[in-house]
């Protein structure tokens, strides 16, 4: 029993690290290079409508994974557009977070502008 209640005790600090934000790597976004797709500005069009897609279907694809974990409550009626604006908000409000994984930064967006009460 003893040796149960080390382990549980290490599990119990070891396993929120894990969900704490972390500087992107491999293949994960970074808030920086979402934030680069959202605000494409490239002189090709067609290269601009896929990077600004890449940013819409990333941040929608965040949003449907974790709205049904509570994470945040979006309000009947709120639109796509607006939840990019949020993110995109927060990305420009929050600098110093941009080489973390985008995942967890669009989740904290929208969980800032959309609380549950």
């Amino acid at each position: 029993m003893r040796g149960l209640t080390k382990w549980c005790t290490v599990a119990v600090a070891v396993v929120p690290a894990c969900f704490m934000a972390a500087p992107a790597q491999g293949g994960y976004h970074s808030g920086n290079s979402l934030l680069d797709e959202c605000n494409a500005r490239y002189p090709d069009r067609a290269v601009r409508i896929m990077q600004e897609g890449v940013c819409t279907a990333y941040i929608t694809g965040v949003t449907d994974s974790l709205e049904n974990a509570r994470q945040f409550c979006l309000t009947a009626g709120v639109q796509q557009t607006q939840q990019i604006d949020v993110v995109k908000n927060y990305l420009r409000a929050h600098p110093e977070t941009r080489h973390y994984v985008a995942a967890p930064l669009v989740s904290e967006a929208l969980k800032e502008k959309f609380p549950c009460n």
